[in-house]
């Protein structure tokens, strides 16, 4: 079996793929008998935080909040499910929201609330998206916690999602040795799996091309004929070959010979009827363009990420603020307020890039609006040198303005909210910025007009939306104390074996 990972941010850029290209590549995944054939996809269940490659959207950024159309994740897995209705489904949580840890960079101080949380996950799948998650993991490469595994599982069975079952634990093999004392536990672990590998280091070699003889041994001895597939990356020319059909070769008493060169793979087969889709060569890649403008104007977008922006820290949405009277309505916005159970070891402040970091003579326009008054700030920055899990450290040029009407130019992260540095900035002092609030070009008396016509259509549509919100939030809190009251009576009066 095959199987692909989707998790860490490294398929962020797939969604903005223009098509027919972007199928092309979920048909070269996905659909069997065409491309890889991948028959299990382990996505992450989004945490909010730095995971490799940057920010994946959690779909609880607060305990009161529930949205299960963030991120391209859902998306991936229907996709799927769309070419290989077989295909196994895993998730895996890398980072958590900051409400699970209640203050601690740690998951598992309140089990209830983090498999209320992970359980939440796996319903919303479903009944969203019409998604069955067949196995779910505990916290990618980090520790284990007996008592949340076992409340999980039993939680699991509590809500009718037996077929579920856990992978335990992401690391290494140290959980093998608590299963065998604890019988609960291992009731509860259905497999393992960790990222570590476990074979010795290998001894000195080069790289070079040779002559490879394979003797087969057992019913394989009696083979006489295999077809042949042949790749070549050729890292050096760029003019890779992939998966072409050679002429079959044949063997003498089980044996044959081949003649390998550098960076190639072959493939050897007894199946005579394999065969490679393939499309047209898609066109040439070409760097991001010097001119793009995004006024975030979409009413109904269908991802609740704007195109080409990286999430590094924070989480950056598309947001709608029915309270403004003038061109911007439609923003992105910052979501994330409360630092999560980290990953590794995020950013101090929210950062989201876009664009080609080689750029030197650039100008960027934007208007923004700093929600936190007194001390709050927003960056613009250019040439900015890393991201990932090294973002923290990243160096550029960072222009920063601040709630109070000042702002400096720095050339690191290194800032705290109130103005105060940590390293070098390439300014001296802080500047008193200069201006006037922006009317929009409109007189005193149009302004004044054009505020209160739409300040009455705002006030009829919040009216009507209120109405509905509180309907929906009603109903919404009545099935949470519902599922809490249900859970919280078996966890902790039926199931007193759990410690």
């Amino acid at each position: 079996m095959t199987d692909l990972i989707c998790a860490e941010a490294t398929s962020r850029l797939l969604v903005n793929y223009p098509e027919p290209y972007r199928s092309q590549v979920l048909d070269y995944l996905f659909k069997p008998n065409f491309g890889a054939s991948l028959h299990i996809l382990k996505v992450e269940i989004g945490g909010d935080a730095q995971t490799t490659d940057g920010t994946e959207p959690s779909h609880m950024h607060y305990e009161d909040d529930e949205n299960y159309f963030r991120g391209y994740e859902w998306w991936l897995m229907r996709e799927a499910k769309k070419r290989n209705p077989n295909i196994t489904l895993i998730g895996l949580p890398w980072a958590f929201p900051g409400w699970i840890g209640r203050g601690k960079n740690w998951p598992y101080d309140y089990p209830d609330i983090t498999v209320y949380y992970v359980v939440s996950w796996i319903i919303g799948a479903k009944q969203y998206h019409d998604l069955d998650i067949d196995y779910v993991g505990i916290w990618n490469e980090r520790n284990f916690d007996s008592k949340y595994i076992k409340v999980l599982r039993q939680t699991l069975d509590r809500v009718g999602l037996t077929s579920v079952r856990i992978i335990a634990a992401d690391g290494d093999w140290g959980i093998s040795k608590a299963m065998t004392v604890d019988p609960y536990l291992s009731n509860a672990v259905q497999t393992h799996d960790h990222s570590v590998c476990i074979r010795p280091p290998l001894p000195g070699f080069n790289v070079s091309a040779q002559n490879a003889t394979f003797s087969l041994k057992g019913s394989f001895s009696t083979l006489t004929v295999l077809q042949v597939w042949y790749s070549r990356f050729d890292f050096k020319t760029r003019k890779p070959t992939y998966f072409k059909q050679l002429s079959p070769i044949k063997l003498s008493d089980g044996s044959f010979t081949l003649n390998l060169n550098v960076d190639e793979v072959y493939t050897l087969t007894t199946i005579t009827t394999g065969k490679k889709g393939s499309y047209p060569k898609p066109p040439d890649s070409k760097p991001f363009p010097k001119k793009y403008l995004d006024d975030f104007n979409v009413r109904n977008p269908s991802f609740t990420e704007a195109p080409y922006f990286a999430d590094q820290t924070g989480v950056f949405e598309y947001f709608i603020n029915m309270s403004d009277p003038g061109d911007h309505v439609f923003t992105l916005r910052q979501v994330v307020t409360q630092r999560p159970v980290t990953w590794v070891a995020d950013a101090d402040q929210t950062i989201s890039v876009i664009g080609d970091h080689s750029w030197q003579n650039m100008t960027v326009s934007c208007d923004i609006y700093i929600e936190t008054a007194n001390k709050g700030g927003v960056f613009v920055a250019g040439r900015v040198t890393k991201g990932g899990g090294e973002v923290r450290n990243t160096k550029g040029i960072f222009f920063w303005v601040f709630a109070d009407g000042t702002y400096k130019v720095t050339n690191d992260l290194h800032i705290s909210m109130n103005g105060d540095f940590e390293d070098t900035s390439v300014t001296e002092k802080i500047i008193k910025a200069v201006g006037k609030p922006r009317n929009y070009g409109l007189s005193p008396e149009e302004l004044e007009e054009l505020e209160c016509k739409l300040a009455d259509e705002r006030f009829q549509r919040e009216e009507a939306k209120l109405a509905e919100r509180e309907q929906k939030e009603a109903e919404e809190a009545a099935e949470r104390v519902a599922r809490w009251e249900e859970w919280a009576e078996y966890l902790f009066k039926n199931n007193p074996q759990v410690e």
